[in-house]
Protein backbone atom coordinates (compact mmCIF):
# COMPACT_ATOMS: atom_id res chain seq x y z
CA UNK A 1 0.00 0.00 0.00
CA UNK A 2 1.60 3.30 -1.10
CA UNK A 3 1.73 6.13 1.46
CA UNK A 4 1.74 9.98 0.55
CA UNK A 5 3.77 11.61 3.45
CA UNK A 6 5.46 14.53 4.18
CA UNK A 7 9.45 13.68 5.44
CA UNK A 8 12.05 15.36 6.98
CA UNK A 9 15.28 14.85 5.43
CA UNK A 10 18.09 14.00 8.45
CA UNK A 11 20.94 13.58 6.42
CA UNK A 12 22.25 14.85 3.06
CA UNK A 13 25.36 12.89 2.04
CA UNK A 14 27.51 14.28 -1.24
CA UNK A 15 29.17 11.69 -3.18
CA UNK A 16 31.63 11.56 -5.77
CA UNK A 17 30.10 12.79 -9.68
CA UNK A 18 27.11 14.77 -8.39
CA UNK A 19 25.46 11.67 -6.23
CA UNK A 20 24.25 12.37 -3.50
CA UNK A 21 22.29 9.82 -0.60
CA UNK A 22 19.35 11.71 1.19
CA UNK A 23 17.77 9.49 4.40
CA UNK A 24 14.30 10.90 5.07
CA UNK A 25 12.21 9.81 8.58
CA UNK A 26 9.59 7.97 6.66
CA UNK A 27 8.30 5.39 8.81
CA UNK A 28 5.11 4.60 6.85
CA UNK A 29 7.25 3.92 4.02
CA UNK A 30 9.50 1.87 5.37
CA UNK A 31 7.49 -0.68 7.22
CA UNK A 32 5.99 -1.60 3.58
CA UNK A 33 8.79 -1.44 0.96
CA UNK A 34 10.59 -4.32 -0.93
CA UNK A 35 13.75 -4.60 -2.93
CA UNK A 36 13.35 -2.93 -5.85
CA UNK A 37 10.37 -0.59 -4.94
CA UNK A 38 10.53 2.83 -5.53
CA UNK A 39 9.14 6.31 -4.35
CA UNK A 40 7.98 9.24 -6.07
CA UNK A 41 10.00 12.67 -4.45
CA UNK A 42 10.21 16.31 -4.62
CA UNK A 43 11.06 19.13 -1.96
CA UNK A 44 8.28 20.64 0.00
CA UNK A 45 9.03 23.63 -1.56
CA UNK A 46 8.11 22.43 -5.45
CA UNK A 47 4.45 22.60 -4.62
CA UNK A 48 4.68 26.37 -4.66
CA UNK A 49 7.28 26.67 -7.47
CA UNK A 50 6.03 26.03 -11.16
CA UNK A 51 8.57 23.82 -12.80
CA UNK A 52 9.34 21.59 -12.45
CA UNK A 53 5.81 20.38 -12.40
CA UNK A 54 6.50 16.46 -11.62
CA UNK A 55 8.10 14.65 -9.03
CA UNK A 56 11.05 11.97 -9.55
CA UNK A 57 10.99 8.42 -9.37
CA UNK A 58 13.77 7.10 -7.45
CA UNK A 59 14.42 3.54 -5.72
CA UNK A 60 14.44 2.80 -1.98
CA UNK A 61 18.40 2.36 -1.78
CA UNK A 62 18.05 1.24 2.00
CA UNK A 63 16.06 1.48 4.97
CA UNK A 64 16.71 1.26 8.28
CA UNK A 65 14.43 1.39 11.22
CA UNK A 66 12.11 4.39 10.16
CA UNK A 67 14.89 5.63 8.18
CA UNK A 68 14.88 5.64 4.27
CA UNK A 69 17.39 6.54 1.80
CA UNK A 70 17.62 7.04 -2.03
CA UNK A 71 20.48 8.05 -4.55
CA UNK A 72 19.94 10.60 -6.30
CA UNK A 73 21.99 11.83 -9.06
CA UNK A 74 22.22 15.73 -10.08
CA UNK A 75 21.62 15.65 -13.76
CA UNK A 76 18.20 18.18 -14.15
CA UNK A 77 16.26 20.75 -12.31
CA UNK A 78 14.39 18.35 -10.63
CA UNK A 79 17.30 16.02 -8.97
CA UNK A 80 19.36 19.26 -8.39
CA UNK A 81 16.41 20.54 -5.87
CA UNK A 82 16.51 17.59 -4.10
CA UNK A 83 20.40 17.56 -4.02
CA UNK A 84 20.10 20.63 -2.63
CA UNK A 85 17.92 19.67 0.03
CA UNK A 86 18.79 20.33 3.71
CA UNK A 87 18.44 18.65 7.16
CA UNK A 88 15.45 19.40 8.44
CA UNK A 89 13.92 20.56 4.93
CA UNK A 90 11.36 18.16 3.71
CA UNK A 91 10.16 16.32 0.89
CA UNK A 92 6.72 15.46 -0.57
CA UNK A 93 6.90 10.94 -0.58
CA UNK A 94 4.46 8.92 -2.30
CA UNK A 95 5.67 5.14 -1.97
CA UNK A 96 6.08 2.02 -2.17
CA UNK A 97 5.40 1.76 -5.53
CA UNK A 98 5.81 -0.88 -8.18
CA UNK A 99 7.15 -4.29 -8.01
CA UNK A 100 10.00 -5.60 -6.38
CA UNK A 101 12.13 -8.50 -6.59
CA UNK A 102 11.27 -11.67 -6.78
CA UNK A 103 13.72 -12.99 -3.29
CA UNK A 104 12.77 -16.88 -3.25
CA UNK A 105 13.60 -17.04 -7.11
CA UNK A 106 17.36 -16.69 -5.01
CA UNK A 107 16.98 -19.16 -2.49
CA UNK A 108 19.54 -21.37 -2.64
CA UNK A 109 21.41 -19.99 -5.66
CA UNK A 110 24.52 -18.19 -6.34
CA UNK A 111 23.37 -14.45 -7.42
CA UNK A 112 24.64 -12.24 -9.71
CA UNK A 113 23.67 -8.42 -8.75
CA UNK A 114 24.85 -7.38 -12.23
CA UNK A 115 24.62 -3.27 -11.84
CA UNK A 116 25.53 -0.33 -14.30
CA UNK A 117 25.68 3.15 -13.06
CA UNK A 118 23.19 4.64 -10.67
CA UNK A 119 21.49 1.17 -10.97
CA UNK A 120 23.72 0.64 -7.80
CA UNK A 121 20.30 2.28 -6.42
CA UNK A 122 18.13 -0.48 -6.82
CA UNK A 123 20.24 -3.21 -5.76
CA UNK A 124 21.69 -2.49 -1.69
CA UNK A 125 18.13 -3.89 0.01
CA UNK A 126 18.22 -6.44 -2.27
CA UNK A 127 21.57 -7.65 -1.55
CA UNK A 128 20.67 -7.10 2.44
CA UNK A 129 17.56 -9.48 1.65
CA UNK A 130 19.07 -12.40 -0.18
CA UNK A 131 22.52 -12.60 3.02
CA UNK A 132 19.77 -12.26 5.30
CA UNK A 133 18.02 -15.80 4.01
CA UNK A 134 21.76 -17.06 3.63
CA UNK A 135 22.24 -16.83 -0.20
CA UNK A 136 25.99 -16.82 -2.39
CA UNK A 137 25.44 -12.43 -3.49
CA UNK A 138 28.23 -11.36 -5.78
CA UNK A 139 28.08 -7.70 -6.93
CA UNK A 140 29.40 -7.12 -11.01
CA UNK A 141 29.09 -2.93 -10.98
CA UNK A 142 30.32 -1.44 -14.00
CA UNK A 143 30.75 2.20 -14.51
CA UNK A 144 32.28 4.71 -16.64
CA UNK A 145 35.47 5.42 -14.40
CA UNK A 146 36.54 4.66 -11.30
CA UNK A 147 34.72 8.28 -10.15
CA UNK A 148 31.39 6.90 -10.68
CA UNK A 149 31.75 3.88 -8.42
CA UNK A 150 29.35 4.90 -5.48
CA UNK A 151 28.43 3.08 -2.14
CA UNK A 152 30.99 0.16 -2.93
CA UNK A 153 31.74 0.07 1.35
CA UNK A 154 28.05 -0.60 1.91
CA UNK A 155 28.94 -3.59 -0.52
CA UNK A 156 31.68 -4.28 1.17
CA UNK A 157 30.74 -4.28 4.61
CA UNK A 158 28.15 -7.14 4.07
CA UNK A 159 31.14 -9.40 2.58
CA UNK A 160 30.28 -10.06 -0.48
CA UNK A 161 32.86 -10.46 -4.10
CA UNK A 162 32.86 -8.16 -5.98
CA UNK A 163 33.62 -7.53 -9.52
CA UNK A 164 33.91 -3.83 -11.21
CA UNK A 165 34.68 -2.54 -14.69
CA UNK A 166 34.93 0.58 -16.10
CA UNK A 167 34.90 2.42 -19.28
CA UNK A 168 38.33 3.54 -19.38
CA UNK A 169 40.18 0.72 -16.97
CA UNK A 170 40.81 3.50 -14.17
CA UNK A 171 39.16 0.88 -11.96
CA UNK A 172 39.28 -3.22 -11.93
CA UNK A 173 38.19 -5.08 -15.42
CA UNK A 174 38.53 -2.52 -18.61
CA UNK A 175 35.51 -2.37 -20.89
CA UNK A 176 31.93 -3.19 -20.08
CA UNK A 177 30.50 -5.17 -17.43
CA UNK A 178 28.84 -7.44 -19.66
CA UNK A 179 32.04 -8.26 -21.58
CA UNK A 180 33.67 -9.84 -17.94
CA UNK A 181 30.56 -11.75 -16.82
CA UNK A 182 31.47 -15.00 -19.28
CA UNK A 183 34.65 -15.11 -17.53
CA UNK A 184 33.95 -14.40 -14.14
CA UNK A 185 30.96 -16.71 -13.70
CA UNK A 186 33.14 -19.28 -14.84
CA UNK A 187 34.89 -19.63 -11.06
CA UNK A 188 31.27 -19.88 -9.86
CA UNK A 189 28.69 -22.54 -9.14
CA UNK A 190 26.40 -23.41 -12.30
CA UNK A 191 23.53 -22.51 -10.10
CA UNK A 192 23.00 -19.13 -10.79
CA UNK A 193 20.31 -16.35 -10.64
CA UNK A 194 20.56 -12.94 -12.29
CA UNK A 195 19.34 -9.46 -10.99
CA UNK A 196 20.14 -6.44 -13.00
CA UNK A 197 19.67 -2.90 -13.22
CA UNK A 198 21.32 -0.03 -15.39
CA UNK A 199 21.22 1.72 -18.22
CA UNK A 200 19.29 -0.06 -21.45
CA UNK A 201 22.25 -1.26 -23.67
CA UNK A 202 23.48 -3.29 -20.68
CA UNK A 203 20.11 -4.23 -19.35
CA UNK A 204 19.29 -5.82 -23.11
CA UNK A 205 23.00 -7.38 -23.41
CA UNK A 206 22.59 -9.25 -19.92
CA UNK A 207 18.89 -10.58 -21.04
CA UNK A 208 20.45 -11.67 -23.79
CA UNK A 209 22.78 -13.79 -22.23
CA UNK A 210 20.99 -14.83 -19.37
CA UNK A 211 18.47 -16.29 -22.13
CA UNK A 212 20.90 -17.38 -23.95
CA UNK A 213 22.52 -19.41 -20.84
CA UNK A 214 19.31 -20.43 -19.23
CA UNK A 215 19.96 -18.50 -16.44
CA UNK A 216 16.97 -17.09 -14.37
CA UNK A 217 16.95 -13.32 -14.70
CA UNK A 218 14.97 -10.39 -13.22
CA UNK A 219 15.39 -7.00 -15.13
CA UNK A 220 15.20 -3.38 -12.90
CA UNK A 221 13.60 -1.22 -16.45
CA UNK A 222 14.92 1.94 -16.24
CA UNK A 223 12.19 4.60 -17.43
CA UNK A 224 11.17 7.99 -17.14
CA UNK A 225 7.68 8.14 -15.04
CA UNK A 226 5.13 10.98 -14.61
CA UNK A 227 3.21 9.50 -12.27
CA UNK A 228 3.98 6.09 -10.78
CA UNK A 229 0.37 4.58 -10.63
CA UNK A 230 0.37 3.32 -14.13
CA UNK A 231 -2.62 7.02 -14.64
CA UNK A 232 -0.12 8.56 -17.30
CA UNK A 233 0.91 5.52 -19.49
CA UNK A 234 4.19 7.51 -19.99
CA UNK A 235 6.97 4.01 -19.00
CA UNK A 236 5.24 1.77 -21.60
CA UNK A 237 7.95 -1.57 -21.61
CA UNK A 238 7.37 -4.17 -25.01
CA UNK A 239 7.21 -7.30 -23.77
CA UNK A 240 5.57 -10.70 -24.91
CA UNK A 241 2.58 -9.83 -23.11
CA UNK A 242 2.07 -6.39 -25.32
CA UNK A 243 2.97 -3.04 -23.90
CA UNK A 244 2.87 -2.98 -19.96
CA UNK A 245 3.90 0.18 -17.89
CA UNK A 246 7.16 0.51 -15.53
CA UNK A 247 5.73 1.68 -12.84
CA UNK A 248 2.86 -0.21 -12.26
CA UNK A 249 3.83 -3.98 -13.31
CA UNK A 250 7.62 -3.46 -13.01
CA UNK A 251 9.96 -2.03 -12.42
CA UNK A 252 11.09 -5.72 -12.35
CA UNK A 253 10.26 -8.28 -15.25
CA UNK A 254 11.67 -11.38 -16.06
CA UNK A 255 14.52 -11.09 -18.93
CA UNK A 256 12.39 -13.26 -21.06
CA UNK A 257 8.78 -11.28 -21.12
CA UNK A 258 10.67 -8.13 -22.48
CA UNK A 259 11.35 -7.03 -26.04
CA UNK A 260 14.28 -4.95 -26.91
CA UNK A 261 13.88 -4.12 -30.18
CA UNK A 262 10.85 -2.15 -31.04
CA UNK A 263 9.19 -2.26 -34.23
Amino acid sequence: MPYAVQAELVQNRRLPQENYLLTFRAPEICGETLAGQFVMAAPKTHQTVPSPLLKRALAVYSIRGEYLSILVKAIGEGTLRLALMQPGHSANLIGPLGNGFDLTAGRGKTNFLIVGGVGIASVYLLAQKLKQQGDDVHLLYGARTAADLVMLEDFQSLDIPLFIATDDGSAGFKGFITAGLGDYMKACSSNLNFYTCGPEPMLKAVSIFACTQGIPCQVSVEARMACGFGVCLGCSVSTRDGNRLACSDGPVFEAGELIWDRP
